[in-house]
């Protein structure tokens, strides 16, 4: 389930940088920086 939250953030980016809107994008990436460890910590210690 996290890793679906990721790849939502992911795409969240993405759609930031198609827009050029910033706001989305710092967002979004700020988001990701937080929940990727978790994700990686997650996956390692199943």
């Amino acid at each position: 389930m996290f890793l679906l939250f990721c790849g939502g953030v992911l795409l969240w980016i993405v759609y930031g940088l198609f827009l050029g809107d910033i706001p989305v994008i710092m967002t979004n990436v700020a988001t990701f920086i937080l929940a990727f460890p978790i994700l990686v910590l997650k996956l390692k210690y199943k």
